[in-house]
Parts: structure tokens; C-alpha cells; sequence
């Protein structure tokens, strides 16, 4: 594999988040600071009156965002850095799990909001600008936790991460131009999750090349240690799935548990459980591991934290930034 280029950019003060728009890096909980990757910091005065956002997604222009609590009830949407208008979420066991909100840009430039605004199992597709409900729809919703929201960059499809009581981890793709057609689909999750349901699994899932699905798992293991106990996230399984059918099309054992992943080309993922880790998609070996940076203990919409890193993901030019303090770390492949 070529080496991987690494960047590292000092900047004035700490960030608090990272998102990619085009070549540059913008920290929207912190009003919309803006850097390129050439060093050049443009502070933004905006403050969101609400030291408790600790997360953020956007466009990838960067005209649309969302700055929310993770493990909380709040957030606010933002449209050319100006509040537009507040969203909540269910409190019911908010303070552990990820807030689910997406922003889906569609092929037509229409940006819709996803998230669950009144109940914790059901999802809404709204127009990020008016606010105009587009998912209405009678009956109940099924017992499911929403959680981590992921649109495809085609802004035609979502991947759900979430769970369901006694905690198990699911995962769902959700076909927007169907439910925009007929939003009961939203509620049509019998026999469509991703994967084998287990109990001891943490399940993180992606958008793949040609809009495959990855799919890892991992499981919890302890064994006894002295007088207390040992724990610990066993790899499982790291898998290709069909995007339409949801067949598995290859599957191994990788050699690390991954968490958060982000395709790279054809032939490899990256994984960011702890360490950025490249492993390879048919083997599962770990290609290269970057032990120096952080990227959080994230693995499955369960897991406990008092916080995670910044971190931002562009695959389509195979890159990844981290945020380290006063300094933010920009990593490029290229071909693997």
C-alpha cells in the first residue's frame, strides 16, 4: 500500500467538531470556524447559547446543519450559519443512546431533515427549511430505539443503526424514495434488519462502493480478573451486503472490532473503534492502524462515554480528519 499522507494543522483553540465541506473543516459547535488545509483559520462569533451540543452534521456545502446534544433532547438546525428553528427528541432513555437526525440532500437539491421529533420509534422525514412534514401517516410505529442516522450520498437511501428491548443492537436501511411515495414503510421493519439479531453484538453498519452495505459486529466478552471482572469487545464479523436484498455477499472475522466505518475504494474499510484502523474487506486483516490518534470508544448505539473525539469522514476522497486538542490531524489514502 502507498503510505498515507498525514497532515497536521495547528489551530488557536481546541475544536469541538468536524465536518468536511469540499477542502476545508468547519467546527459548527463552535459558531461555523472554519479551516482549509492549508492552515488558515476563520473564526466565526456565532454562539448557540448551549454549552450541551456536542455533536454536529451538514451538507456537504456546508449551507445546512444540524448542532444537537448526543446523549441528550436538543438541537437546533442552522442554514448559512443562522439558527433556523429548535428540534427535540423523546427523553425516554435519551441519556443513552445517539440522537438520530440526518440531513438527506436529493437529487433534485431538496435537503430533507430525518429524525424523531414527538416518539423515540418513529422516524419523520420533514423539508429542512419550512419544517412541512412529508412521512404523515396513521397506526403505531414498531418498538424500536432510532438511533445513528446515515444518508447515502445519493441522498436516495438512509442506514438506521438502532436497538431494540433487552438491549439488542438492529440495523435498517430505509429506502427514501419509496417512504416519500408511502411513508408506512417507515414502520415496515419485520424481516428487514440487517444481519442476524444477537444479544451480545454491537452492531455498526455503511454505506459501501456501488452503495453496497458494510456491516461489522462485535461481541462482549469478561472472563474474571482478581476479585472483579475483565471486559472486553470480541470482533465478530465484518460483511458486504446487497443493498436491495440485504443477502450477504462475503463475510469474515476481522482481526480487530471496528465500530464507525468508512469505505475505502473497492478492497478495504476503515474502522474507528478506539484507533483509525484500514482493514482489508476480503480477508479482514488489519492493513495499518493508527495507534498515535483517538477516535473514541463508539461501538454500537450502546456504548457509554463521557466523550468522543471530533471526527470527520470523506470517502469519497478517502480521507479523515481528528480532532487533538490543539491541533487537528488530516489522513489521505490513496490506492490500497
Amino acid at each position: 500500500m502507498k503510505v498515507p499522507q498525514e497532515v497536521r494543522i495547528p489551530v488557536p483553540s481546541e475544536v469541538r467538531s468536524l465536518c468536511w465541506e469540499g477542502d476545508a473543516l468547519v467546527d459548527w459547535l463552535s459558531g461555523g470556524g472554519r479551516l482549509t488545509l492549508d492552515g488558515t483559520f476563520t473564526h466565526s462569533y456565532r454562539d448557540w447559547c448551549y454549552d450541551r451540543f456536542d455533536a454536529a452534521v451538514a451538507t456537504p456545502d456546508g449551507r445546512c446543519a444540524v448542532v444537537y446534544e448526543r446523549r441528550g433532547t436538543k438541537g437546533l438546525l442552522i442554514h448559512a450559519q443562522r439558527p433556523l428553528r429548535e428540534i427535540n427528541r423523546s427523553y425516554c432513555h435519551a441519556d443513552q443512546f445517539d440522537y438520530p437526525v440526518a440531513l438527506a440532500r436529493r437529487p433534485g437539491g431538496r435537503v430533507l431533515l430525518v429524525h424523531c421529533p414527538q416518539d423515540y420509534n418513529r422516524l419523520e422525514i420533514e423539508d429542512f427549511f419550512t419544517g412541512e412534514r412529508l412521512s404523515d401517516r396513521p397506526g403505531p410505529s414498531p418498538d424500536i430505539f432510532h438511533s445513528r442516522l446515515m444518508p447515502a450520498p445519493d441522498g436516495r437511501s438512509l442506514l438506521a443503526e438502532s436497538w431494540a428491548w433487552h438491549p439488542m443492537d438492529t440495523a435498517y436501511r430505509i429506502d427514501l424514495d419509496a417512504a416519500l411515495a408511502d411513508p408506512s414503510l417507515l414502520d415496515a421493519t419485520e424481516g428487514r434488519e440487517l444481519g442476524q439479531p444477537r444479544f451480545t453484538d454491537a452492531k455498526n453498519v455503511a454505506f459501501g462502493a456501488d452503495g453496497e452495505i458494510l456491516l461489522n459486529t462485535a461481541a462482549s466478552r469478561s472472563e474474571q480478573e482478581g476479585s472483579g471482572y475483565r471486559w472486553w469487545m470480541e470482533p465478530e464479523s465484518l460483511a458486504r451486503l446487497s443493498a436491495t436484498t440485504g443477502e450477504v455477499l462475503h463475510q469474515v472475522r476481522p482481526a480487530v472490532a471496528l465500530g464507525r466505518m468508512m469505505p475505502v475504494g473497492h478492497t478495504h474499510v476503515l474502522g474507528f473503534y478506539q484507533h483509525p484502523t484500514l482493514v482489508e474487506l476480503s480477508t479482514g486483516r488489519v492493513v495499518h492502524r493508527w495507534t498515535d490518534l483517538d477516535t473514541g470508544p463508539r461501538l454500537g448505539c450502546l456504548s457509554q462515554f463521557k466523550s468522543l473525539p471530533p471526527l470527520a469522514l470523506d470517502p469519497k476522497h478517502r480521507r479523515f480528519a481528528v480532532g487533538t486538542g490543539r491541533e487537528i490531524v488530516v489522513v489521505t489514502l490513496g490506492d490500497v
